[in-house]
């Protein structure tokens, strides 16, 4: 058998694995709608690993799949996060909201139109206008959450950032949140925590992100500073001038919060970056690795109120900004 067969072999069979795992994963998302509320929490969690998993594989196939079969790969996993964008924001109910301060009395709902919905936000992002956590049409701005948060409705704790400009983001807390997406974003920076899930991002531009998580996707952005840890290869499409370098927060209570979100300290593959654009198998030039000498600490991080938000995301973004 020549080698050339057994790579259409290799394409063949993959294709059939492929169509398999995709229509599991489209059963799965159709059954939703049979669950119960509690239910749900846990199959959007496993329908979100299936769909993970299933573009680590076409990922590690790209060596043997043809260049012009990749992008029918990737739109059918395109519609998979549709439909599950879609199903999530039509079967999770809003959540509602109590917060407590540390002292155990009321605060004042912070600075950061948080729980904010958006009845205009497209498709693309509707499904997290029921997040737990939302900012939303901010710019200028320092958005934090100064208290712990009770959410008597969910059992997930997820986060959506979404048409933020200028701003500096800290979701730092002392309980991890589930998931973090990301929807257009430009000279931001975004400090976080160990995350229990993923962080899925769209349209980010010329920003500083810096967290810790299961899976990092990242779809369709330029011109960033990415500080991570994470336990699977991270993952970039139609993004260019991205630079990964380590996490390096440490803040009382970190043990504890990579223990309730079951990360790895231990595994961190933010080097291991792979893009989906770049199917040859020398290194893509979207992104390169930060030295972990230029690797910011906790204390070079803006993880308190600046005095001029302004003049603080100039020192830290990538590229100055009007």
């Amino acid at each position: 058998m020549s080698l050339e067969t057994d790579v259409k072999n290799q394409a063949a069979q993959f294709w059939s694995e492929f169509k398999n795992r995709k229509q599991d994963i489209e059963q799965d998302l159709n059954g939703l709608d049979t669950l119960s509320k509690t239910q749900l929490p846990k199959a959007f969690d496993s329908i979100l690993q299936a769909i993970s998993n299933l573009e680590k594989a076409v990922n590690e196939a790209l060596v043997y799949i043809p260049a012009y079969d990749e992008r029918q790969y990737s739109q059918s996993l395109k519609e998979l996060s549709a439909t599950y964008t879609v199903k999530k924001s039509q079967l999770t109910p809003k959540s509602k909201f109590s917060f407590k301060s540390k002292r155990g009395k009321t605060a004042e709902k912070p600075d950061t139109s948080a729980l904010k919905t958006d009845p205009s936000l497209p498709v693309t992002t509707q499904s997290t206008t029921q997040a737990n956590y939302t900012f939303a049409d901010r710019s200028n701005a320092y958005l934090n959450f100064d208290s712990s948060i009770t959410n008597t409705n969910s059992q997930s704790k997820d986060c959506l950032l979404h048409n933020l400009r200028n701003c500096i983001v800290n979701l730092v807390s002392e309980t991890p949140l589930t998931a973090l997406l990301v929807d257009t974003l430009e000279n931001c920076i975004v400090l976080c925590g160990p995350l229990a899930g993923s962080l899925i991002a769209h349209r980010v531009k010329n920003c500083v992100l810096v967290l810790a998580c299961h899976q990092f996707r990242l779809h369709e952005s330029t011109n960033l500073d990415i500080f991570l840890h994470v336990t699977s290869h991270p993952i970039i499409e139609d993004s260019t001038q991205l630079r990964f370098g380590r996490y390096n927060i440490n803040y009382e209570h970190m043990d504890s919060l990579y223990q309730a979100s079951g990360l790895n300290r231990e595994v961190n593959m933010f080097s291991q970056v792979e893009d989906f654009n770049w199917l040859k198998k020398i290194e893509s030039p979207n992104w390169t690795l930060i030295p972990d000498e230029l690797t910011p600490t906790s204390e070079a991080l803006p993880l308190e109120q600046p005095e001029d938000v302004r003049s603080t995301l100039l020192q830290h973004l990538p590229t100055k900004f009007n």
